[in-house]
């Protein structure tokens, strides 16, 4: 029998706005090891690894879980071993960086593996920068593997002129707001990209569960047996899940094993 997979997103999820991670999770994650964890979140692995040591985790080892990360677009073996990532194709690569350089009150994080580079910097982006412990360069135009472009305005209407503009790419789009626009290439988000995970893990044949609060989870709802959500999370997001978590009283982590407990071994 194959461990049950609980996948998490991080951010709003897992992590609140402070950075912190809930004193039981960090205990769970410390010890428990009848299931496998998987991290999903649109960070990247330096911003993954800031998040877990500030709370005490993996402070001097490499993080053991599998961890799905950029949305899907880069993925990690346990260890940090990386297993794949999956780059803008070249063609559509080069429209949207066209688009980009002309869209000013739009800021752009462009993700590649090992480095994020910021377009047009804005107060937002800077903002979104520090949250999400994000270390980033100025942008060159150089990496010919851009995994994601996370967009960030002030302006609805601006943000709504560049969504008209990218119509026409074959992209996978996400809002965690109506100003904050997160793209991978076509067909890669956190549900697609686990199952392939799951698969090379020999964890295909696993229940999965999972927890997240944004657009870009319910991909991850999609292929799970349960699906979770902090009663923090817009209606949206409630009305596609199973359950609620008051993420802040409990942490996260101990009231989905309190679901499964019956398929766990003792």
């Amino acid at each position: 029998m194959t461990k049950p997979v609980i996948c998490f997103d991080f951010d709003g999820t897992l992590v609140n706005a402070h950075g912190d991670i809930h004193p039981r999770d960090v205990e769970i994650l410390s010890s428990e090891d009848r299931v496998v964890f998987v991290p999903a979140t649109g960070r990247p692995l330096h911003a993954v690894k800031y998040a877990f040591q500030r709370n005490g985790l993996f402070l001097d080892r490499p993080i053991s879980f599998p961890m799905v990360l950029q949305n899907g677009a880069v993925v990690y073996r346990p260890g940090e071993v990386l297993f794949r990532h999956t780059p803008f194709p070249p063609a559509e690569q080069a429209e949207l960086l066209a688009i980009s350089r002309r869209h000013t009150r739009i800021c752009g994080l462009l993700f590649s593996v090992n480095q994020v580079e910021m377009l047009w910097p804005n107060a937002e982006g800077l903002r979104m920068v520090r949250r999400f412990d994000l270390k980033v360069q100025p942008f060159a135009g150089q990496s010919g593997d851009y995994t994601k472009l996370t967009c960030i305005t002030d302006s609805v209407p601006a943000m709504n002129n560049f969504v008209a503009e990218i119509e026409a790419i074959a992209l996978e789009k996400s809002f965690s707001l109506p100003t904050v626009l997160e793209l991978t290439g076509i067909g890669i988000d956190k549900g697609q990209m686990l199952a392939g995970l799951l698969d090379e893990l020999g964890l295909e044949k696993s229940q999965i569960f999972a927890a997240g609060d944004g657009e870009n989870d319910l991909s991850l709802f999609e292929a799970a047996e349960m699906s979770f959500c902090p009663v923090t999370s817009p209606a949206a997001i409630k009305d596609r899940t199973d359950a609620e978590i008051d993420v802040a009283k409990t942490g996260l982590l101990a009231p989905i094993l309190a679901k499964i407990n019956d398929a766990l071994p003792h």
